[in-house]
């Protein structure tokens, strides 16, 4: 890496965590089907709103069909149109 391309680095991240932060934390008992697939153990109440769009986008074949809320389907999209561009590539 040049010393030019530090500050576009550096840029880059700011913009990444800027927009990590834009829609905070998912709390899981708002969302009963991203809860299901974090069962690893590890007790959370609370993710960050990137990594709950990831999950969901990478668990998408298993979840299109699963009965959901209202509120988790708004949560959906609110990931979607904000990490995603709209759409849920699963």
């Amino acid at each position: 890496m040049t010393m030019s391309t530090v500050p576009d680095a550096l840029r880059a991240l700011r913009t990444e965590v800027a927009q990590t932060d834009e829609l905070g934390d998912v709390d899981l008992k708002d969302a009963p089907a991203l809860r299901v697939m974090l069962w690893t153990g590890r007790e959370r109440t609370r993710i960050p709103a990137r990594e709950a769009f990831r999950l969901y986008e990478r668990n998408w074949r298993y979840l299109r069909r699963t009965p959901m809320d209202p509120a988790e389907r708004a949560l959906i999209d609110r990931l979607a149109k904000t990490y995603g561009g709209g759409v849920i590539n699963g």
